[in-house]
């Protein structure tokens, strides 16, 4: 097992993992170049894909198909690295800029903490709409209507398209890429790392990368794993977490003990890598959206483009 540390971050890792034979000296000095040109907002080909990129700035094979395909891989939820560079500028751009995290109670406590702050009868779930009248009424699935002076449609591209302009979301695009993420409990152990990304850099198995993870809430002994694939997708869930376990036993051996498959999340509308940087966010006075489908799709771009239509919409206000 090798580990590879931001020397910003943790410089005793970082040192531990230079004697590495993962990568070369030129390796690390173009990763800093790198760093820092993105840090500094200095720009590359933003129509290039990144495995292009990779490749023609001078990274080793080894680099390439050791630690960067599986990392980026696991970024981009896509393991050909077809997305373009301004999607890798974008994300790395956030590394430089601080760390990543992971909210202890799951990433939909961001939805939660927002939804605190509004009463609650301003919020109604569970109702799928179906259109949006030039007038601005909505309908739901439940022949039920509601109106507003302004509307944000904040969906998916697919049901955005829809709703906005009538376009049939039935049809899913050879654009979005897919992946399953599988959640086992295990028992813990103290020689498995918690809170570190494992990659596959192997080119072999189905796995692209996994974390262990510990929280106060787990019942006492246990751990999970969170095990993201982009093979093997057909497969009955079954025999797909059988095939997993397998691979994970493999790698580390007599370590995953009393395994337990909580869930397994299959994503069929990832990120779309052909989506052009843009923030067009008004179709009329009183209609807006917002998304990670417009611009860079990244939950940064979703909680930003959020943000800009609201903007615009108190500024509409004055």
């Amino acid at each position: 097992m090798l580990i590879f540390a931001n020397p910003f971050e943790n410089i005793l890792d970082f040192a531990k993992g230079i004697k590495t034979p993962i990568f070369t000296i030129k390796d690390l000095f173009l990763l800093g170049v790198i760093y820092l040109r993105i840090k500094f907002n200095f720009k590359y080909y933003e129509n290039t894909t990144v495995h292009t990129f990779f490749s023609k700035i001078g990274f080793s094979k080894k680099f390439i198909s050791l630690f960067l395909k599986p990392f980026f891989s696991g970024v981009f939820l896509e393991n050909q690295l077809r997305t373009k560079m301004n999607k890798f500028q974008e994300v790395f751009k956030s590394f430089t800029d601080g760390n990543v995290f992971i909210p202890s109670d799951g990433i939909n406590s961001l939805a939660q903490q927002i939804a605190k702050n509004i009463p609650k009868k301003n919020i109604i779930l569970g109702k799928e709409v179906v259109s949006i009248s030039i007038d601005n009424i909505v309908s739901t699935i439940d022949k039920s209507k509601y109106s507003a002076k302004i509307i944000v449609i904040a969906a998916d591209k697919l049901n955005f398209e829809y709703l906005a302009y009538r376009k049939k979301r039935n049809l899913i695009s050879s654009n979005f890429n897919k992946s399953k993420t599988l959640y086992f409990s295990i028992d813990d152990n103290p020689e498995l790392k918690k809170f570190y990304l494992y990659l596959n850099g192997s080119n072999e198995g189905i796995i692209n990368n996994l974390i262990f993870l510990r929280n106060e809430k787990y019942p006492k002994g246990k751990i999970i794993t969170s095990i993201t694939i982009f093979k093997s997708l057909e497969l009955q869930q079954d025999v797909l977490a059988k095939k997993v376990i397998k691979e994970l036993k493999l790698i580390f051996g007599d370590k995953i003990k009393n395994h337990k498959l909580i869930e397994i999340f299959s994503i069929k509308e990832l990120i779309n890598s052909s989506i052009n940087h843009k923030y067009n966010l008004c179709i009329s006075n009183n209609l807006y959206f917002c998304g990670e489908h417009c611009g860079v799709a990244s939950l940064n771009t979703a909680l930003k483009t959020g943000r800009l239509a609201a903007e615009r919409i108190i500024e509409l206000k004055k």
